[in-house]
């Protein structure tokens, strides 16, 4: 069993988790217009279950089976609103993704293949952790891949992928011994 089904029964519990969810939510909100969402890393639908009502579907990916049973708990119609393990048909009028880069070895195929799945004028919404020294996670390293990120760098290769920045914030501060902000960069696909 991943560490991610060992923690899925009590993620939601978790008031600094949702507190992120609802501030991320507001921020890609005053942005995006709304309509079809893929929501890769999506846990138990925190981030995007707090787009409602703006997202007309949301299909959720996530590789914990705990998880994803928590997602489709909270869906309030399985044919439009549900979790996978594999990559969801496209297009998408957002690609979000929140506190799951830092888990990914290989960043760059992943970039391409959210901005492949946009629909015309379609947004991607990416946040995770500023740059930071490897404290952050309590349980050690293990599975993490980057420590945090230059969002600027993110924003050059998202560019180079046709797409155009939009805004780049600084939504929430994840408080631990020390202070972990958190960014929210969004991007549109070009000639929107």
């Amino acid at each position: 069993m991943s560490e991610f089904d060992q923690l899925a029964p009590s993620w939601d519990a978790n008031p600094r988790r949702r507190a992120l969810a609802q501030a991320l939510a507001t921020t890609i909100k005053s942005y995006w217009k709304g309509g079809r969402v893929l929501d890769f890393g999506c846990g138990t639908g925190l981030l995007s279950y707090n787009l409602l009502p703006e997202a007309t579907q949301i299909i959720g990916v996530d590789a914990s089976p705990k998880m994803r049973a928590l997602f489709d708990a909270k869906s309030p119609d399985l044919k439009r609103f549900y979790a996978t393990a594999h990559w969801p048909e496209g297009p998408f009028d957002l690609v979000c993704t929140s506190m799951t880069l830092h888990h990914i070895r290989d960043l760059s195929p992943l970039l391409e293949r959210f901005v492949a799945a946009l629909a015309p004028g379609g947004m991607v919404a990416l946040a995770d952790l500023f740059i930071e020294d490897g404290t952050f996670h309590d349980r050690g390293n293990a599975g993490v891949y980057h420590f945090g990120f230059d969002p600027w760098r993110l924003a050059r290769e998202l560019e180079g992928l046709g797409m155009e920045l939009v805004a780049l914030e600084r939504p929430f501060t994840i408080r631990k011994h020390r202070d972990f902000p958190i960014f929210c960069l969004i991007m549109e696909a070009r000639g929107s």
